[in-house]
């Protein structure tokens, strides 16, 4: 899933890694938490920080608990230094990554958290 009020970024990552992932997007965190109400399991949950209202951070921390088998990716596109160490810091965030970032980026960190869940 990806979580991001930014219809534009959402639009391009589902074109983009459609081939890949089934992806479901989310246009703020209180959607995402609707759809993590629903049948579906989501392994990989990528966020934006910044978003209105509810942002990515606090989403994760309400978030994982109830999904501990459930990795975040953080893309977040402030460079403040806070933010950053704060997601570093969270056990359920897998990798932070910059906005913008390149496809392969965003499918390597999608892959390699894949990855550490199957090993788990």
């Amino acid at each position: 899933m990806f979580v991001d009020d930014e219809q534009s970024v959402l639009r391009s990552l589902q074109r983009n890694l459609a081939i890949d992932f089934d992806v479901t997007v989310a246009h703020s965190a209180a959607e995402a938490q609707t759809l993590l109400g629903g049948p579906g399991k989501f392994d990989v949950i990528v966020t934006d920080v910044m978003m209105p209202g509810f942002n990515g951070l606090d989403f994760i921390e309400v978030t994982a608990p109830r999904f501990p088998e459930t990795n975040f990716i953080v893309l977040t596109g402030t460079s403040d230094g806070a933010t950053c160490e704060r997601a570093e810091s969270m056990p359920a965030v897998f990798r932070v990554l910059n906005k913008p970032c390149s496809r392969d980026q965003i499918v390597a960190a999608i892959n390699d958290s894949v990855a550490q869940l199957a090993r788990l």
